[in-house]
């Protein structure tokens, strides 16, 4: 299955992004989600992206955004964006489907909200 230019650009900003400790990165998503909604609209995920990576046009960020709005909200929501930045973010254990995982909001939610 050929992958769409978003799903491209994405895996190399992946690849960026996991040389940092998850905690961290949590941090900066909370600090770019400007209305504490746990939800990135367009501007606040390009915000994200820049404390990465700023070899990206816009037409690049808006691609990695619809990839990642997995729902169509126009958002990109927290469980969007770790289930597909650390891939075994919502799993349990070792042996896993890899993919991302959305009945494991709850911890989700829970785990962005421990970060101070």
């Amino acid at each position: 299955m050929k992958k769409s230019p978003g799903e491209v650009l994405f895996t190399k900003l992946q690849e960026k992004i996991q040389k940092y400790k998850q905690s961290d990165v949590m941090k900066l998503f909370k600090n770019v989600d400007k209305n504490n909604d746990r939800l990135l609209d367009l501007k606040e995920f390009i915000e994200l992206v820049n404390n990465f990576s700023n070899d990206l046009d816009q037409s690049d960020k808006k691609a990695m955004f619809n990839f990642l709005d997995v729902d169509g909200d126009e958002k990109v929501s927290s469980v969007e964006f770790f289930g597909r930045i650390y891939p075994t973010f919502y799993e349990e254990g070792p042996g896993k489907d890899k993919s991302f995982i959305p009945e494991k909001y709850e911890y989700a939610l829970k785990f962005i909200q421990d970060i101070n």
